[in-house]
């Protein structure tokens, strides 16, 4: 993924369920462009299991659409130890190797959505409602002559959601 070591900040926290905390104080920092959860919950002799993976996992999804920070959930869930170890070895089938790639994966989808800036969203916003405007417009409208056209050529050549994926790229 090219990440260097220097730029993984480990944090360790006591278990699955405080592991929400620590994210969203890591989102909130602003100094991370995505977080990466890693753990296991093993199933005991009780349902305390359940909820603890439960709580983890809707937990972290809240953290990331509160701040719009990605999270990668890569918490294991298994039965016993030696399944999260086979879970977590060294691999392409590595579970936190997965949650680090969707983490990244989402940097990047939410770049090209984002406006490169206020005034390219308010032309965006502009443009799309003109579009509807015009889609209203009776068959006989005087305005489907020459300045409808050049419009629509203008619309076709590079929207404001084109501009937007060329600016966040």
């Amino acid at each position: 993924m090219g990440a260097q070591k220097r730029d993984v900040v480990v944090v360790d926290v006591p278990g699955a369920f405080e592991l929400p905390l620590a994210a969203r104080a890591a989102a909130e920092s602003e100094r991370f462009d995505a977080i990466v959860a890693l753990g296991a919950v093993i199933r005991g002799e009780t349902d305390h299991y359940e909820h603890i993976a439960r709580e983890a996992a809707s937990g972290l999804a809240a953290v990331a659409r509160r701040t719009r920070v990605p999270v990668g959930f890569g918490v294991l869930t298994v039965a016993e130890e030696a399944q999260a170890l086979a879970r977590s070895a060294p691999g392409p089938e590595n579970k936190g190797g997965e949650a680090a790639r969707a983490a990244v994966a989402m940097v990047h989808v939410l770049a090209r959505m984002k406006p490169a800036t206020p005034d390219t969203a308010r032309r965006g916003r502009a443009q799309r409602t003109e579009e509807r405007k015009r889609s209203r417009r009776p068959a006989g409208d005087s305005t489907t002559g020459e300045s409808a056209r050049k419009e629509g050529t203008s619309a076709a050549r590079g929207g404001a959601g084109t501009r937007r994926r060329k600016a966040a790229s």
